[in-house]
């Protein structure tokens, strides 16, 4: 694992096989060999001010001691199968972290979130 640390003061680990790249309010991760597979992924990371997620959020991730709110939306893929997102959110100290990813799914198989969800998981906002 590589510790990340963005201007924001969010600070999380993720897997030194994933590239990063760092954005206004976090990072985006990708797997190193995105640019070959057929469908690739991203998985994004940020620390966002302001109101809530509105919308429905039915499930819960629960680790830890900490809680996450999210949704997985299947949406049409085209041939390479059903593309599920997954959308959640954390209330942090200093407003809520965002996860997103999306995966391509060819029936039967099932997403696998595993690595956002650690990602989040590592996440804390560090105060100066």
């Amino acid at each position: 694992m590589t510790s990340h640390s963005h201007p924001t003061g969010l600070t999380l680990e993720a897997p030194s096989t994933l590239s990063v790249e760092q954005t206004e309010r976090g990072f985006i991760f990708s797997p190193s060999d995105n640019a070959t597979v057929r469908s690739p992924t991203q998985i994004i990371v940020e620390l966002r001010q302001g109101a809530l997620p509105a919308g429905s959020w039915p499930e819960r991730h629960r680790r830890q001691g900490r809680t996450a709110r999210y949704r997985i939306d299947i949406e049409d893929g085209g041939s390479g199968g059903e593309q599920h997102v997954l959308r959640a959110w954390e209330e942090s100290a200093n407003g809520y972290f965002w996860l997103e990813q999306a995966i391509q799914v060819e029936a039967p198989g099932v997403a696998d979130f595993g690595t956002a969800w650690r990602i989040l998981e590592s996440a804390s906002v560090k105060t100066n």
